[in-house]
Order: structure tokens, then sequence, then C-alpha cells
């Protein structure tokens, strides 16, 4: 598997030495062409919009800031994203997986998600539909509604009525009710 890794810093550079010496590694310029690699690994510092304009079908995320930013590179289309703790081992099982043609998710994403789905499905957020829910969980934490709609790629206007349908269904009054209902059903 041939691999770019672009970043403005190394961090992990010890990991990164150990990786770059079973696999083809290649330490790339942010504008540098990637079409010739296999995957390309961005450092979750680097501008968004930057990332969002190299030309690569297959990419990834390291050094993500939590939940919720791992889970905006993926709907961006990031095939797999890490936190700032990992190491080669890591590393290279989110690559077999990547290689194989799936998308890494970490245990810690999955177990969120999964509990997200479950809690969905039970009161009081049965009422809810699935778009309200997502708004609902960014509401809680403390998101605003420009970067909810980014992030879930709907129009403002349309992350704000959600906010509006949540607020009467959930009968709570503001985000802050929003975060302590969400505290109290353990979404976050």
């Amino acid at each position: 598997m041939k691999i770019a890794f672009i970043a403005n810093e190394m961090t992990h550079r010890q990991i990164w030495d150990q990786i770059d010496r079973q696999y083809q590694l290649s330490y790339l310029q942010m504008g540098q062409a990637v079409t010739d690699y296999d995957l390309v690994i961005f450092d979750a510092a680097l501008d968004e919009t930057d990332i969002r304009r190299q030309p690569c079908s297959c990419w990834m995320i390291v050094n993500a800031d939590g939940i919720q930013d791992s889970l905006h590179y993926y709907q961006i289309g990031a095939v797999a994203a890490l936190g700032g703790k990992y190491d080669a081992n890591l590393l290279q099982q989110c690559w077999q997986t990547v290689e194989s043609g799936n998308i890494y998710l970490p245990p810690e994403l999955l177990q969120i998600l999964a509990m997200r789905q479950i809690k969905k499905m039970l009161s009081p957020f049965s009422r809810l539909t699935s778009r309200e829910f997502d708004i609902f969980c960014l509401l809680a934490e403390d998101f605003e509604i420009a970067e909810i709609a980014e992030n879930l790629g709907v129009s403002e206007k349309t992350a704000f009525n959600c906010q509006t349908n949540i607020k009467t269904k959930l009968k709570v009054k503001n985000k802050l009710q929003m975060n302590q209902c969400a505290q109290k059903n353990g979404l976050i």
C-alpha cells in the first residue's frame, strides 16, 4: 500500500518512523500531487478547506479532536479518523481495514454510535426523527446552528426548524435543558 502523510508538523514521530520501515510512506506538503497514492493521511490540524481540495479518493485523518470532530470527517468522506492516541499497531489495523475496502471505525466511536442508536428508540427520544435526534445531540454538546448545519450537510433553516420541533417534542426551552436531558439519558 502506497501511503502519503500530510501535516504542518510531525507529531508522534516515533510511530511514523516505525511505520515508515513497514510501508512505502511519503511525507508531503499540502498541495503536492497525491493521485499516485492508495491512501492519504491528513493531520486534523490542517485547514479543512485545504483537505477538501486535495484530489484523493481514499483519505483519513489523524489527531481528530474528539468524537464530533471524527464524525464530521467521516461525513465529508474520510475512510478513517483517529484521535490523538494511536500507535503503530492501531494504524496498521486501520490501514488493513481500509485496504480491504471498508471504513475503519474506532471501537470507542462504534460504542457511542451504537448507544445513541439504541437510546434513540427509547423514550423520550422515540418522538424525534433521525435528523432531529442528531441535531439534538449536537445542540446538547453546545454546537451552534450554523456548525450543525455544516456538519450534517443541511441548511441553517432546516437545523433551526428541527431545533424548534425538538423543544416542542421534548418540552425543553433552551440548550441548557437539552444538555441536561442528554446527560440524564446518558447521551453525553
